[in-house]
């Protein structure tokens, strides 16, 4: 039976002698794993939606040996990013995420849509990507209930001279609750990270901050997003 998804393809990987395999983020299933038969072929019509940041409708067809892609439409290629090394590093980065946090068989309609607007963002305005980057992460970590208190630490004492990252649990602390696994951050970064997270994507070119803040927000969050998922982002060169 065949189906039409809306995805974006977030890994491929080469099979066979002229076919791959696709890893898509889709909103209506999540996570899925098909197969493109004779895309490698310089004839195949379907070379095209057979590329990271492809984002289309998919028609899919179930087989005894999975999924199939039989057909596709297009909605977004995300063209600049393939020619600006800095936007293509930071959205290499986000599909990186958007495959080693997203499972198969598991909704992530929330993420799908955060994920294109991210992308969107990246490819077409003139908004920090650090700052894009970070508001996409602080969503993953609310959504998967990593959200942070900006106000006091766990223990009710309200935040003052010193702050920290406890990476092992995730929580911002005082210093007399820090443990052994822990970055410090000053106010300034903490209320810089409450300042993107409060804010949609479409206000994020209002926000004004120092490169110098972003740059320390940006550090912390992918600490925090690498402990609490347990994936390692230390390839990716910023």
């Amino acid at each position: 039976m065949d189906e039409i998804v809306k995805g974006i393809v977030i890994k491929t990987k080469d099979y066979k002698e002229n076919d791959k395999l696709l890893s898509l983020l889709t909103f209506e299933k999540g996570k899925l794993l098909i197969k493109a038969r004779g895309v490698k072929k310089a004839t195949s019509k379907l070379k095209s939606f057979c590329q990271p940041f492809c984002f289309a409708d998919f028609e899919i067809t179930q087989s005894k040996g999975g999924s199939i892609l039989t057909g596709a439409r297009a909605i977004d290629s995300f063209f600049t990013l393939a020619t600006d090394y800095d936007k293509f590093t930071y959205a290499s980065f986000v599909l990186f995420l958007a495959d080693k946090i997203c499972q198969e068989g598991q909704s992530y309609s929330e993420f799908f849509i955060n994920l294109i607007k991210t992308l969107s963002l990246l490819d077409k305005s003139s908004v920090s990507p650090k700052m894009i980057v970070s508001k996409l992460m602080l969503d993953i970590l609310s959504s998967e209930g990593f959200e942070f208190n900006f106000e006091n630490c766990s223990c009710g004492k309200v935040f003052e001279d010193r702050i920290f990252l406890n990476l092992d649990s995730g929580e911002i602390v005082c210093n007399d609750c820090k443990d052994f696994n822990f970055i410090e951050i000053n106010k300034g970064v903490l209320s810089s990270i409450k300042l993107i997270f409060s804010n949609n994507y479409d206000k994020l070119n209002t926000i004004k901050l120092s490169n110098s803040l972003v740059d320390k927000m940006f550090v912390v969050l992918k600490k925090d997003v690498e402990a609490r998922f347990e994936i390692n982002l230390s390839s990716f060169k910023f």
